[in-house]
């Protein structure tokens, strides 16, 4: 279960909970005392020692703020300034829901093609380093000119057997450097631009931006907080790279010289057209929440279909690879023992 999943459920548990006006204190001890995942409940029974102390959840929440995500310290704040405490934690609850949902749909599609490409690999490996050379080793010793393509395959067996350490080698030393690039900022920002261009991926990456977008500015919204701390907020939460945050944040700077989020973001090359006319409508007709939901569920879906379409794609490219190859090698092998069993019979 991944982080966003466990938020959801601690979220939907306290909502529950409070719902029969019970204080944030006393319903973090009852979450508390049932939690099965160790680090949410150490960290929750922080939480409890920080409150019985006279501390605010929010400033409690702020001293584990690498644990918890900026958008539930901010729509806390709203809660213990307004009291809709179980409002608010339903629209967490529905938030890391959601969030948790298109995480996983974004992983799985990442994962199972590179899955079935590196079963595809070591197939292959297995073959050209231990089925071929032993087929062949049948004609040692027999005068017989082997075919073009059996001398190929040949080829390509001797090489993989004499230099397949070097290039072991090679592709991890290559795999650990982009590792260590991408740990760092200039390699964060240009993995995610990468991320969000490639043919099948970038699809998948931008709709999953806009849901999530989408998402959580409509749970701010509904938490009461206003225009300008909720863009701030959604910088610091979907803000995967400095081109996104930057955007974020100049649109956050014009919102608060009292321009409308549409026209703030008007010129915008990260987030869609639909999403700046849907927002524009939302906020002329006064039912901008509502939109942004509607959006959030629209660009779920669809980067759910993109994503499947994607492992379609790309799994059926792998075994199609697998399958042409494997072909080749067949009838590499096929062709000398049909022109050997041609040679003999003609004796």
């Amino acid at each position: 279960m991944n982080e966003a999943a466990v938020y959801g459920i601690l979220c939907r548990q306290l909502a529950v909970i409070m719902r029969a006006n019970v204080s944030p204190l006393s319903a973090l001890q009852i979450c508390r005392d049932q939690m099965e995942n160790r680090k949410l409940k150490k960290l929750v029974d922080g939480l409890v020692k920080d409150l019985s102390g006279g501390d605010k959840l929010s400033d409690a929440m702020k001293q584990h703020e690498d644990r918890f995500p900026m958008i539930v310290i901010a729509a806390v704040e709203g809660a213990e300034r307004n009291g809709e405490w179980e409002k608010m934690l339903l629209c967490l609850a529905e938030y890391f829901e959601a969030e948790a949902r298109l995480t996983t749909g974004a992983r799985r599609a990442a994962v199972l093609p590179s899955l079935m490409a590196v079963i595809c690999l070591v197939l292959f490996s297995l073959v050209i380093l231990q089925v071929v050379p032993r087929f062949l080793d049948l004609f040692n010793g027999i005068t017989f000119e082997l075919p073009g393509l059996t001398q190929h395959v040949l080829t390509v067996s001797t090489l993989a057997r004499e230099y397949g350490g070097y290039i072991i080698l090679g592709v991890a030393g290559i795999l650990i450097i982009w590792i260590l690039f991408t740990l760092s900022r200039p390699g964060r920002n240009f993995n995610a631009m990468i991320r969000m261009k490639l043919p099948l991926s970038g699809p998948v990456n931008r709709n999953l931006l806009y849901a999530q977008f989408s998402k959580a500015l409509s749970t701010l919204l509904k938490t009461g907080m206003p225009m300008t701390e909720a863009v701030r907020v959604i910088e610091d939460t979907v803000g995967n790279n400095e081109k996104v945050r930057g955007e974020l944040q100049r649109s956050a700077e014009r919102v608060a010289q009292g321009m409308s989020l549409s026209k703030a973001m008007a010129d915008s090359s990260v987030f869609s057209p639909m999403i700046l006319q849907m927002t524009a409508i939302g906020e002329e007709s006064g039912t901008l929440t509502d939109i942004l939901d509607d959006m959030a569920d629209y660009f779920d879906r669809t980067m759910m279909l993109l994503a499947h379409r994607k492992e379609v794609v790309l799994e059926t490219f792998f075994l199609a690879l697998l399958g042409a190859v494997m072909c080749v090698v067949l009838a590499a092998m096929a062709q000398p023992m049909m022109e050997f069993y041609d040679m003999v019979s003609g004796m």
